[in-house]
């Protein structure tokens, strides 16, 4: 849609951010790949981007003008935290590219939220282990780049507290396990260093001795060749 795309891009960048996280929470994929509408209080918008108010409805302005009405209610409602939002027609999520991303991106985020957490809970029954490299990796990055908050988490699965740490937990195993394999592997290194200095002596030591002898015997041999 262009009237959509021209009224995002009436914001400033930390508004497009903020317009991103709200539309990602408004809609959500349904079978067949179909983005339906999902509509949400203020209060919950609120807890999900982590936002104030005043910057929520600053940057779904632009959507809510009489002319465009692109999300509900319009300019003339009267907002509380419990007023909801809404698209206002799910048309829009077929016409507009840009919403379109925002739902894959969302639903991919989402679908690695749930597999973290339902590993979560298998490691918590025993009957998974915990997560490293590359899947370890994945997820971090994920939490990383997503910054999850636990109302995000309870729109796809509970175990969001589960999740977080099952990703922590996963972490400093691996840790753990990688700098014991260093100290193992700087252990070896000092024993074979170790090693390399005793032959080294010990030969050292063997041609001193052999020389020695070797000179003794020539002093014999000198001796003998005296006496006749």
């Amino acid at each position: 849609s262009i009237h959509a795309d021209e009224a995002f891009h009436e914001l400033d960048e930390s508004g497009q951010n903020l317009a991103a996280k709200i539309f990602k929470a408004l809609t959500v994929k349904a079978e067949g790949s179909r983005g339906v509408r999902r509509p949400m209080s203020l209060g919950q918008l609120m807890e999900v981007t982590e936002s104030k108010e005043e910057s929520i409805l600053a940057a779904l302005r632009p959507f809510r003008e009489d002319g465009r009405s692109f999300v509900l209610p319009g300019m003339d409602a009267e907002i509380s935290s419990s007023t909801i939002f809404d698209i206002s027609h799910e048309s829009l999520m077929r016409g507009w590219d840009r919403l379109k991303f925002w739902t894959e991106e969302e639903m991919n985020s989402a679908a690695l939220y749930v597999r973290i957490s339902e590993a979560a809970v298998l490691h918590k029954q025993g009957a998974a282990a915990l997560w490293r490299d590359p899947e370890l990796q994945l997820a971090e990055d994920w939490k990383s780049r997503q910054k999850p908050n636990q109302a995000w988490g309870r729109l796809y699965h509970p175990g969001y507290t589960e999740a977080m740490s099952f990703i922590q937990e996963s972490h400093d195993q691996q840790a753990s396990e990688v700098a014991a394999k260093r100290r193992r592997t700087a252990l070896i290194r000092v024993a074979v260093l170790a090693f390399v200095v005793v032959v080294t002596s010990l030969s050292a030591w063997a041609l001193y001795q052999s020389k020695i002898a070797t000179e003794k015997s020539l002093e014999a041999q000198d001796k003998s060749e005296e006496a006749l």
